[in-house]
């Protein structure tokens, strides 16, 4: 992948089983969490984007020894939001100004408010997702944009 197909990284920080991300032919795997019916990650993953219009996949799974692992639920990330936040001129902006306030509606897995701000001379976006095909779960992810030297957004 040449520099000018690449428009930034995300980094996601998971703070949440095993979560499986994907970005069209990306796959992360996070760390197993053993017998926690409450896991915590703590994690930070990194995607190459090259493609912001395209949503990311996320799917949580019980690790099984002994048969197929169980999903434990799936939800998608719309990055388009952090990555039109990350295009802005932010120089002059106060640390934890408010870029955009995405809102919980029927067709996204928010599960409250996400808010895309200027944090410490970054763009970051703090979501919760509501997991779906699954009676009930949340994850918690903070979404930072990275931008790759030399490449223009």
């Amino acid at each position: 992948m040449d520099a000018y197909s690449i428009y930034g990284f995300l980094l996601f920080y998971i703070c949440l089983m095993e979560v499986f991300i994907l970005l069209m032919v990306q796959k992360l795997k996070t760390s197993v969490q053993k017998k926690n019916p409450n896991p915590v990650w703590n994690e930070v993953l990194q995607l190459s984007v090259t493609n912001p219009t395209k949503p990311v996949h996320l799917e949580v799974f019980d690790e099984d020894k002994f048969t197929a692992d169980d999903s434990m639920g799936v939800a998608e990330i719309n990055i388009t939001d952090i990555y039109d936040a990350a295009k802005l001129n932010l120089s002059h902006a106060t640390n934890g100004t408010r870029i955009k306030t995405i809102y919980p509606v029927g067709v996204n897995y928010l599960g409250g408010e996400s808010h895309v701000q200027w944090k410490d001379g970054k763009v970051v976006q703090d979501m919760i997702l509501k997991l779906k095909n699954v009676e009930r779960g949340l994850i918690v992810v903070q979404l930072e944009w990275v931008h790759v030297p030399g490449v223009k957004l």
